[in-house]
């Protein structure tokens, strides 16, 4: 039996500084411009997520003109799926809700193009990936600037095949790295990927980008053959790391991020079998009751309620889940 950790990949395209300030210094800016709006062009038609990372500073000051992102790349204020974060520092992620925008939406790869290639595109390339998204770095999305003075620093067209040679290189532990031309991006709704359930004697595990799976080794779902083993898992909200007081508010969360750990195996809550609930205080179990009916009252899985220690004083409930994936699911 081998073990592999694929995901069902959810795309959002990152379109990173492309603003009006930046244009007149970057090389092919016209044909990164044209090849980013093609891009966006396919996203919005399979209903893809697009995420404009738009730069603020001294060099982008907010309001002004060069500020502003090219007309040809300007998000759609009318569409929820067509938005926009502002970084301070070259690293999209840092200090900016892109993180918790990404997770929000269930991506798991993003599509990373921009400006400039050996500063914000690739900072928050490799960021994406140590948040835990897979990668997809267009090789003729991303630009440079054009050197003030010739021969005092690397031509930019090497600049933008050197990048494309280090990602295409990278290998970074259980996450997908691949360097693709515009033209072999793949945005296909998630309905017409391939379906996520592990053909028969592969076990497959499931990856929340938790800390606490990479600290102590273990997965949040393991997907074996039809059926799915969600570990216990307790109220923290994984994109700000952050847990309630609220016993009740930590049963949602739980169930929120159990959820979440079921549709990367292709499965929901509707196909749980067994569920076990730990408390530290017996006392907090019927609060939660009205939480648990909703999501189960109809399912009526098993379930079993122990009361014991968890490994943080501020956890209240932990839960744990079986689900046996139908037919219907591809299992």
């Amino acid at each position: 039996m081998s073990l592999g950790t694929a995901r069902p990949a959810l795309s959002a395209l990152l379109v990173i500084d492309m603003q009006q300030g930046y244009l007149p210094m970057a090389f092919r800016g016209a044909e990164t411009v044209a090849t980013i709006a093609g891009l966006r062009r396919r996203a919005k038609a399979a209903g893809v997520p697009i995420v404009t990372v738009q730069d603020q500073g001294a060099d982008a000051v907010p309001g002004t003109e060069g500020w502003r992102i090219v007309p040809d790349l300007a998000p759609d204020p009318k569409d929820p799926l067509d938005l926009v974060v502002h970084k301070t520092t070259a690293d999209g992620f840092l200090g900016t809700d892109l993180d918790r925008i990404l997770r929000g939406l269930g991506v798991t790869e993003v599509v990373v193009t921009g400006f400039a290639t050996e500063m914000c595109v690739e900072a928050t390339a490799r960021q994406a990936l140590s948040h835990g998204y897979d990668l997809v770095y267009v090789s003729d999305g991303h630009t440079t600037a054009v050197p003030l003075a010739d021969g005092a620093f690397t031509a930019p067209e090497q600049v933008v095949a050197h990048h494309n040679w280090i990602f295409r290189g990278m290998a970074f532990p259980r996450r997908s790295v691949r360097v693709l031309p515009a033209a072999e991006v793949d945005f296909a709704t998630p309905a017409e990927r391939p379906a996520a359930a592990a053909p028969d004697g592969v076990r497959r595990a499931v990856l929340s980008g938790s800390t606490f799976e990479e600290q102590i080794g273990y997965a949040r779902a393991v997907v074996d053959g039809d059926r799915v083993h969600v570990s216990g898992t307790t109220g923290f909200d994984y994109a700000t790391t952050t847990i309630s007081d609220d016993v009740v508010e930590q049963a949602e969360q739980c169930l929120r991020n159990i959820t979440a750990a079921l549709a990367e195996a292709d499965a929901s809550l509707t196909d749980v079998v067994r569920v076990r609930y730990l408390l530290p205080d017996r006392a907090d179990f019927e609060p939660c009751w009205p939480v648990l009916r909703r999501h189960f009252g109809e399912v009526r899985p098993a379930a079993t309620m122990l009361v014991c220690g968890l490994a943080d004083p501020r956890m209240k409930i932990e839960i744990e889940v079986d689900a046996h994936r139908p037919a219907r699911h591809g299992g």
